[in-house]
């Protein structure tokens, strides 16, 4: 079995699932390099320090800082600092692979190609797959209660205002 299939089966391993299909192979290909493949094989959805995974895939560890590092700018793993250490885990599909690299930033063709591979695969295959997951991806839970409905358009002042005292600013489209 190819890495990327034991990519795609790990991946499938979470309550969202992956299923199997060419065209999330070639998402795989795209999100993660070959010579990185072994390091994410090492990861699963829980964090994992650089040291372990380093001595899992048996290398260096300034060799997996600088892979997991280089998956992580490229939106294909998720980084979180734990006691002090970089950590490391893998992303699932919703959410995560599908979003966090074209909030990463990536050139158009490749995010052209890749949203045409997501679109492929949704409707072939993860739509199926979100519909049947029991327990139920999503649940609607009725507040019993009405909610006010209360609309406030800011003006332009006021709103610069606000994004003046934030610290960080994210925009995805």
């Amino acid at each position: 079995m190819h890495h990327y299939e034991r990519l795609q089966k790990k991946l499938d391993q979470h309550l969202i699932g992956a299923p199997e299909s060419e065209e999330f192979l070639e998402i795989l290909k795209l999100l993660f390099l070959e010579d990185e493949i072994k390091i994410a094989l090492c990861l699963d959805f829980q964090l994992k320090k650089i040291k372990e995974v380093a001595a899992q895939a048996e290398i260096l560890e300034e060799k997996a800082y600088e892979k997991l590092e280089a998956m992580t700018n490229r939106g294909s793993l998720r980084a979180k600092k734990v006691d002090g250490e970089n950590a490391y885990a893998l992303l699932p599909n919703y959410p995560g692979l599908f979003e966090y690299p074209v909030m990463k930033g990536m050139d158009e063709a490749k995010q052209k190609r890749l949203a045409e591979l997501w679109h492929a695969y949704y409707m072939k295959y993860m739509a199926a797959e979100l519909a049947s997951a029991r327990p139920p991806w999503f649940r609607v839970f009725p507040s019993e209660e009405a909610f006010e409905e209360e609309v406030e358009i800011l003006p332009y002042e006021k709103a610069s205002e606000m994004m003046g005292k934030t610290k960080s600013i994210a925009l995805a489209q």
